[in-house]
């Protein structure tokens, strides 16, 4: 770092004649990157790891965390997985039936400008290209979070519940070799030419928190409320059972979410369409208000999309207050229309 003086103390906010002039060194950290509402994406708490500047002794990367995720194949069922559960670099990605082994759940690590890394639970290694390829059906594997491009992915969503992944630096999507549904098929990359191996969800796994990033609150049932049609509303994060949801999956790339306080299930008064109707719990009757697509979109956040009214979860005039009613809206892409997932 420098200082040095001069300028023209007279007009001192026109940078040029700025009397005291300040310079640091500075490196770009490519974590550090802000999505497009200008923000950079949260960070973990320490000690995070980097070997530039600012130098630490940390071994965590600097993007956030989620929830804990089963990512799914449309076409085939199965789930994300590493072969022989192996916790090497290099090791193979394959799918499988989802048994429920570490090795089948990831976390997305959001590192801003609407890129993830997604990392294993099992291993701690993050998902990768084999030799840095860019070459169609190159092997998906395993590695460590070591800061390449292939390490990269953007969530392409595909407008019904499925997504593509497709990698940074080779613009390739993630793919299963050959479109197989067996079990162990290797996962590779592939152009995106519109094959159902290439779509993808994920499973929240157990339970967890549905935060609003325009309030911060969080998803939760007026009152602790055990009745059908209580009203979901949104509240400060303060533990109670009825901020506790979890993902059911079904087909068509839908979910029933249940509150584990009452064990309702989401759905929309009286199966409105209209916008502004509210979203309430019921009983788990099999309606189509009850199902719900996540929409990806960036940084973490999601959509929450309901399949009866094709409305998303939004909260009634954007409020930021507690207990405000939790609506559904067209999707015309306001902050209290995106979600993130939180450990519960």
């Amino acid at each position: 770092m420098s200082a040095a003086t001069g300028g023209n103390v007279d007009d001192p906010f026109t940078p040029a004649d700025a009397p005291l002039r300040i310079t640091a060194k500075g490196q770009e950290i490519p974590d550090w990157t802000a999505d497009g509402e200008k923000v950079v994406g949260t960070l973990n708490d320490s000690p995070v790891s980097s070997t530039a500047f600012p130098q630490t002794g940390g071994t965590r990367g600097w993007g956030s965390a989620g929830v804990v995720l089963r990512v799914q194949n449309k076409n085939s069922g199965k789930v994300l997985g590493i072969d022989g559960m192996s916790t090497a670099d290099s090791a193979l990605v394959v799918q499988f039936s989802d048994v429920g082994t570490a090795d089948h759940k990831w976390r997305l690590l959001d590192v801003g400008n609407g890129r993830v890394k997604l990392r294993n639970e099992n291993s701690g290694k993050v998902l990768g290209i084999d030799g840095m390829s860019t070459a169609d059906s190159a092997q998906v594997v395993q590695f460590d979070d070591n800061g390449t491009r292939d390490h990269l992915w953007e969530l392409l969503d595909n407008g019904d519940g499925w997504f593509r992944l497709r990698n940074v630096n080779s613009g390739k999507v993630l793919a299963v070799d050959r479109m197989s549904t067996a079990d162990s098929a290797r996962v590779v990359q592939f152009d995106d030419n519109g094959t159902e191996d290439h779509l993808w969800r994920v499973i929240p796994d157990g339970i967890v928190k549905i935060q609003n990033l325009n309030s911060t609150k969080v998803l939760a049932v007026d009152r602790m409320s055990t009745e059908d049609s209580a009203r979901v509303v949104q509240f400060s994060d303060v533990g109670t059972a009825d901020h506790r949801w979890q993902f059911v999956p079904d087909a068509d790339g839908c979910f029933r979410i249940r509150n584990m306080n009452s064990g309702k299930v989401l759905g929309v008064d009286h199966m409105s369409t209209a916008d502004s109707a509210i979203v309430v719990q019921f009983a788990d009757t099999g309606t189509a208000d009850h199902q719900w697509r996540l929409r990806a979109s960036t940084g973490g956040l999601w959509r929450v999309q309901n399949k009866n009214s094709g409305k998303v979860l939004a909260v009634d005039g954007m409020s930021l207050e507690d207990s405000a009613q939790v609506v559904q809206f067209s999707d015309s892409g306001t902050p209290d229309h995106l979600w993130r997932f939180l450990p519960a």
